[in-house]
């Protein structure tokens, strides 16, 4: 699990020296990224997770020492696997008259070609030409899996006599009231404050 915000160098066009400027954006992204970093291990706290999960967030900026018109500010969790199930991009789906958090795995994001947290079990569907298949898991959890030994019509492809099962989804029950982590709202939000930022900076 992790955030990356970056701007692009087309700053340069803002005017004024480019060192100056260089000085002024990566200042704004080293703050700004900070600022990330500690409103997500806040917003885990929130959501119960504890200080000691919460403090797996980790921040970085790109070029770590020097100025840069176009710096990189990149923020990751060393728990990824319990921020994703918290994070707000997995879909809510119902099953059976119940509510379960969809968390893909990297095989449903090689069916799409998509990278994102956002995927939902419908575009997996989509992309596959039929439902998947649900079985129970541990822990009151189900696996959404997709048999890769059958065709497009759900019939078994010649020369295969085995089930060829891949994990494509698990479901986790959702307990009402449960709070999730808005991690792409926070980029956002901290990502629309850098151009303001940078202007207050080059202005002093």
């Amino acid at each position: 699990m992790h955030a990356k915000v970056k701007m692009g160098g087309t700053l340069l066009k803002a005017g004024g020296a480019e060192h100056a400027l260089g000085r002024a954006i990566t200042g704004a992204m080293r703050d700004a990224t900070n600022t990330l970093k500690l409103a997500l291990r806040a917003e885990a706290q929130a959501v119960g997770l504890g200080s000691r999960v919460a403090n797996t967030w980790r921040s970085k900026i790109y070029p770590e020492k020097a100025n840069s018109i176009s710096p990189t500010g990149f923020i990751w969790s060393k728990a990824p696997k319990i921020v994703q199930f918290f994070d707000s991009g997995n879909a809510v789906v119902p099953i059976n008259g119940h509510r379960y958090l969809a968390v893909p795995t990297d095989a449903a994001r090689r069916i799409t070609g998509k990278k994102g947290a956002r995927l939902t079990v419908a575009a997996v569907q989509a992309k596959l030409g039929r439902p998947i298949i649900v079985i129970p898991g541990k822990a009151g959890h189900l696996l959404g899996l997709f048999d890769q030994s059958l065709n497009i019509k759900g019939v078994r492809k010649r020369g295969t006599k085995k089930r060829d099962l891949v994990l494509l989804y698990t479901f986790v029950p959702m307990v009402a009231g449960q709070k999730r982590i808005e991690v792409q709202a926070h980029v956002n939000q901290v990502a629309a404050t850098i151009p303001a930022a940078i202007d207050k900076r080059i202005g002093q």
